[in-house]
């Protein structure tokens, strides 16, 4: 049976897009035939030989940037346009007493104070919140 790859090619599992090089084809007992990979982290994996794939360099590039994407990006590009307009209604403001001086109280809003840190820490990460 040809699988379209050999021991010492790059491959890729479908399922879970793991990528390495084929170090061994074996068939345990009561199942079908496996593939062994050695990862780059030096780890060892293996599945069955039918659920990989043969990868060139473009496509293990293309795989790592999308396995390297923030899940806070892909979450915001599946968001629809309705949702996101209704968005900052939906904020539940925390507001908190707080005790400044003897008869002196003032009220804050956490979730003003929370704004700013996370567009700080967006800032920090080089991703561009809120444009």
């Amino acid at each position: 049976m040809s699988l379209g790859y050999d021991i010492g090619d790059r491959v890729m599992q479908i399922d879970d897009k793991v990528i390495g090089e084929v170090i061994k084809f074996y068939t345990p007992t009561a199942c079908e035939q496996q593939t062994m990979i050695l990862c780059d982290d030096g780890r060892k994996y293996h599945a069955p030989s039918i659920t990989f794939v043969k990868v060139s360099e473009l496509e293990e590039e293309i795989v790592s940037k999308i396995k390297s994407r923030p899940p806070q990006l892909a979450m915001a590009a599946d968001m629809p346009i309705t949702q996101e307009a209704t968005q900052p209604l939906l904020v539940p403001h925390d507001y908190r007493n707080v005790k400044v001086a003897e008869g002196m109280t003032i009220t804050i809003d956490l979730e003003d104070l929370k704004k700013p840190l996370v567009e700080s820490h967006y800032k920090q990460i080089g991703l561009n919140y809120g444009a």
